[in-house]
């Protein structure tokens, strides 16, 4: 899986937008399954077209018609979700997030050095991820969110943050990007894994909520998709306000993208 993001990403930007059209699909078949049961055809329908459309259309320059789109199927979502008695928050809001967050990835590889930035962000994400759940095992200690996600400590996140920081200080280190620039990836790994976190304890709310366990079993043995972006979802949004409100230079010395 990860090879074959890798390969989009350096592809180009409509190879990537692709694929990204695709798990936006099989986001949209976990949620709409979650929310309102095996037989949600006219629900997954609705998200899975609007989801995919969402990255493709961001690829096309038309972002205004994604947000646009995501917006509209999402209010139509939240109507069902009413209707069904199901819940209205996890129901038309996940979706403008999910959506956000296609969009985000694509917007991001669509910039300046865009496949270092996205590369970079994927990375960082693994790492704090697989430091979280090393550092967590071994030290242990308080719980993080005991209700939400019993297994998430206090030392794992800082375990994960202290991962992603790593890899900004040796992208920076390997891009010759100076000492300011250096720093400035640490501390913006850092955050990130913050984010990231977050994103996987509102993944973890969201299953909580209906009573499971993975988001699907597309994935033998990790689960389903929701359960492998759920970190990378937030910090992809995060970072596209980062960069939008104070620019890309960290990266600007790479001569690839």
């Amino acid at each position: 899986m990860a090879a074959g993001a890798a390969f989009c990403i350096f592809a180009g930007l409509w190879p990537f937008a692709a694929l990204v059209a695709v798990i936006a699909a099989l986001m949209a078949y976990e949620h709409a399954t979650i929310v309102f049961g095996e037989r949600a055809r006219f629900e997954l329908l609705l998200e899975g077209g609007a989801l995919a459309a969402a990255p493709l259309l961001m690829a096309a320059s038309m972002p205004l018609l994604a947000i646009g789109l995501v917006c509209l199927i999402a209010l139509a979502v939240t109507f069902r979700a009413k209707a069904s008695g199901t819940s209205k928050r996890w129901g038309g809001g996940a979706v403008v997030y999910i959506g956000l967050a296609l969009m985000a990835v694509v917007w991001l590889r669509d910039q300046q050095n865009g496949a270092l930035i996205t590369i970079w962000l994927f990375v960082s994400i693994w790492a704090t991820d697989s430091f979280a759940q090393i550092v967590g095992r071994r030290v242990g200690g308080p719980k993080l969110a005991p209700i939400t996600s019993p297994n998430k400590t206090w030392s794992g996140l800082i375990g994960g943050m202290a991962g992603a920081a790593t890899v900004g200080v040796l992208t920076g280190l390997v891009l010759q990007a100076g000492f300011e620039n250096t720093v400035a990836l640490g501390f913006l790994g850092l955050f990130l894994a913050l984010s990231g976190q977050l994103g996987d304890l509102l993944e973890s709310a969201f299953k909580r909520h209906f009573d499971v366990k993975d988001s699907s079993n597309l994935i033998p043995g990790h689960g389903g998709v929701l359960d492998r972006v759920d970190g990378l979802a937030l910090a992809a949004i995060i970072l596209v306000v980062l960069i939008a409100g104070f620019g890309s230079g960290p990266f600007e010395t790479a001569s690839f993208g």
